[in-house]
């Protein structure tokens, strides 16, 4: 059985890092902030991530990981 890899925290930079590596690669798009009153405070923030083109936000996550390691020669296909 394989042993699980360690998991490396992600700060800031890491997260400015990715948004910098997808950003030439996804549409915007909106935020709502929904008045959600007693259920959450301040309000309720949502990033309307289904209207990108693939209709999810795991494209964001899958293009970071693209574009920062080296891809083979042969590609990669998703499905």
């Amino acid at each position: 059985m394989d042993t699980p890899a360690q998991v490396q925290p992600v700060g800031r930079d890491d997260i400015a890092a990715a948004a910098d590596r997808i950003a030439d690669h996804l549409r915007p798009t909106p935020i709502l902030v929904v008045d959600a009153g007693r259920l959450a405070e301040p309000g309720l923030t949502l990033k309307l991530d289904q209207l990108q083109p693939t209709g999810a936000f795991k494209v964001r996550g899958a293009i970071s990981l693209l574009t920062g390691v080296a891809v083979p020669a042969a590609g990669v296909v998703a499905a």
